[in-house]
């Protein structure tokens, strides 16, 4: 099996790095495209391939401030991170962890018997970016927001042929780079698994952001069932209007969507209503159901909210006059808050029933203009409905 000591693939990226330096207008064959990329980029730069190389932390009041924006990430990552370490221990590998901006946040794997050179790399606030030391596997996986290997040589800096390394990107529900998850040898062949691997760990902590918020809906999908609650699984988050807010990248090939979201609705990517999803929750924070993709793809899916919340819900304002709540939102509509004399007021959910009567008859039975109007979600009337009869 090839792999980073294989002399052929050492030969084509010393005559591909020469012709692109040298600026012979011809596209090297067999290598990497987002590698030669790298090395452009390195050139418009200004940096010298024979450059030194020195691994140089940032400041310490920035290296600072970024570990402080970048806690949520280092805390979903660990675990991941760690896990990865383990796996490749005894082939001399380490694990780094770096934010949007290339500075290392975090590295494991490391060892008394480690190169020197993987011990300077992984300091917390190194500058691991392009201006810094040249393309490197974190460097191109953070342009290209796609998986890369690079190996010896194929690093823009003569100095940085000692590594071999493989970077993943690390993207936000919402498609922005988070950081990126790298795997690294001083001296030593990278292991073949190192790019499954790395990218494997990085889908992980990417679906770990998946956190939805109080009045949002997690979906996690796959026509396998048994592939939900794995990295491979499509995930969205649904706000209460039935808007997706987020999705992952698995989510983006299933349904067919590119990042950034704009005017995405659940109907866009499921033949299921937003109603029936709430349903499948009831007073729970999660539900099991069958969805059909607007392609017609049968779907097992996992549905959830937040923990303690029941389906989704929007606090509707409630006026200074009304009995103080201690738990469940109450249904206000301008006919609770004394624009009518027929209400009862003698019980606080006759209020809220003759508020619910009131609406749904106003809008002939349409259960979303009905909460809209009451200024609650689809699911808390839908619960309500149901405490009332």
């Amino acid at each position: 099996m090839r792999h980073s000591f294989d002399i052929s693939l050492i030969e084509r990226h010393h005559k591909a790095r020469e012709a692109v330096i040298n600026d012979t207008g011809l596209m090297p064959v067999g290598v990497d495209p987002a590698v030669v990329r790298g090395w452009q980029r390195c050139l418009s730069l200004g940096l010298e391939p024979d450059r030194s190389v020195v691994f140089q932390p940032v400041g310490r009041s920035l290296s600072r401030s970024v570990q402080e924006a970048n806690a949520h990430l280092k805390s979903l990552a660990h675990q991941e991170v760690n896990l990865l370490a383990r796996a490749l221990a005894s082939r001399g590998a380490i694990v780094v962890l770096a934010d949007a901006s290339l500075s290392v946040l975090h590295a494991d794997g490391l060892q008394s018997s480690s190169a020197p050179e993987l011990h300077l790399i992984s300091r917390i606030g190194v500058d691991t970016s392009e201006r810094a030391i040249g393309s490197n596997a974190l460097s191109i996986a953070a342009a290209e927001l796609s998986p890369v290997t690079v190996l010896q040589n194929a690093h823009f800096c003569t100095a940085n042929a000692i590594f071999s390394c493989a970077g993943a990107p690390i993207r936000t529900p919402s498609g922005q780079l988070s950081g990126i998850l790298d795997v690294t040898t001083a001296y030593r062949p990278l292991p073949g698994e190192a790019l499954f691997l790395t990218a494997a760990a990085a889908k992980a902590i990417e679906n770990a952001m998946f956190q939805p918020a109080r009045g949002e809906i997690l979906i996690r999908c796959h026509p396998r069932a048994e592939f939900i609650n794995t990295p491979m699984a499509a995930l969205v988050i649904v706000n209460d209007a039935g808007e997706v807010s987020a999705a992952n990248e698995a989510a983006l090939q299933l349904f067919s969507l590119r990042w950034p979201l704009r005017q995405i609705t659940i109907g866009h990517i499921v033949q299921t209503s937003l109603d029936d999803v709430l349903r499948a929750v009831g007073h729970g924070s999660a539900g099991q159901m069958q969805l059909i993709s607007v392609t017609g793809v049968p779907l097992a899916a996992q549905i959830s909210v937040p923990r303690g919340s029941g389906v989704p819900a929007i606090h509707p304002a409630v006026p200074n006059t009304a009995p103080a709540i201690t738990s469940e939102p109450v249904l206000v509509s301008p006919l609770a808050s004394g624009e009518s004399d027929e209400v009862d007021t003698g019980s606080l959910r006759d209020v809220e029933r003759h508020a619910i009567e009131q609406a749904l008859s106003k809008y002939q039975g349409n259960i979303a203009a009905a909460a809209r109007s009451l200024g609650v979600s689809r699911g808390t009337l839908y619960r309500r409905l149901r405490e009332t009869k």
